[in-house]
């Protein structure tokens, strides 16, 4: 697959047509459009209707070590491990869009993504024994006084919430076991992986 592809979109709402450049390997000059997901959003110059995109693509940052895949058509033609020496680097798999701005936000930071997984299903249970409503958690940055922060949302209404940073802290030092375990190829660490996890634990 060329990393450049040139596609044509169609407004949903004016019928419009146009032509657009998508780059399936996103590079670390680019990730704050991935962090507020804008590289994933086409406007619509006739009428301005806003459109989601959605399309396989890779981020790499060669500095850090990091290779996060969003899945998609084609994506096991998209990134050839042969042709690249991914030795040491932290290899996730995505299946969002919202789950790949996440996985770069934290990998960014150089955070553990399984800790904050771990986290992030606690604080989830939490939440949803008093708001059922709640449907998702996305880890969303550490603000100036040390405490994370994370969006949530109730059907369709966001919110926010903010945790203290020694709860990380606190998590990395009680399941390390997480942290060093094994690891082969792409992973997917999510809330799934997070529940797996507790799950194991328990028949252990």
């Amino acid at each position: 697959m060329d990393n450049k592809e040139e596609i044509v979109l169609v407004c949903s709402q004016c019928g419009r047509k146009e032509e657009y450049s998508i780059v399936h390997r996103i590079e670390p000059v680019q990730k704050e459009k991935v962090k507020d997901m804008s590289i994933f959003q086409w406007k619509c110059p006739q009428c301005g209707k806003v459109q989601k995109l959605v399309y396989p693509c890779f981020y790499v940052d060669k500095d850090k070590k990091i290779i996060v895949l969003l899945q998609g058509q084609g994506v096991e033609t998209m990134l050839d491990e042969s042709d690249w020496k991914l030795d040491g680097y932290t290899k996730r798999i995505c299946r969002t869009i919202e789950e790949f701005s996440e996985k770069i936000r934290v990998l960014d930071l150089r955070l553990q993504d399984k800790i904050i997984e771990i986290l992030k299903l606690l604080l989830f249970a939490q939440i949803h024994l008093k708001e059922p409503e709640l449907t998702d958690i996305f880890f969303y940055q550490i603000a100036e006084d040390g405490s994370f922060e994370f969006t949530i949302r109730k059907g369709d209404r966001p919110d926010g919430i903010a945790v203290s940073g020694k709860i990380y802290e606190e998590l990395c030092e009680t399941i390390p076991e997480y942290i060093d375990e094994e690891e082969i190829g792409f992973c997917c660490i999510d809330l799934d992986w997070a529940g797996s996890q507790i799950v194991k634990d328990r028949i252990q």
